[in-house]
């Protein structure tokens, strides 16, 4: 099963080294909108708090980009990916979090 249309990766711990955004799988299913899978990949009890948190380029991890999406999927996606999430992790490593409250 192809968890990832635009990626077409199931490996959700990393990152493809040609990736330019760092977008794991999980982000891409965010973009998409794609809750079924999305859903069924934190269902899997495979994704863990390291994976679901891990952030891209602009500082995002999924979780973030989902709320950041407002968007008719957003609430349902972030159900499920909050129980999964490092949320104080994720913040602190998107930079404008950091010049807000100094990180050290």
């Amino acid at each position: 099963m192809t968890l990832c249309r635009e990626c077409n990766r199931v490996d959700v711990l990393s990152v493809a080294g040609d990736d330019e955004v760092a977008w794991t799988a999980l982000h891409y299913l965010v973009y998409d909108n794609d809750v079924d899978a999305a859903r069924a990949l934190v269902s899997s009890g495979d994704l863990s708090t390291e994976a679901a948190s891990l952030a891209n380029t602009a500082g995002d991890t999924p979780l973030m980009m989902a709320l950041k999406a407002r968007g008719p999927h957003a609430p349902r996606l972030a159900s499920f990916l909050i129980p999964v999430s490092d949320i104080v992790r994720g913040y602190a490593a998107h930079p404008s979090f950091c010049a807000r409250v100094g990180c050290s």
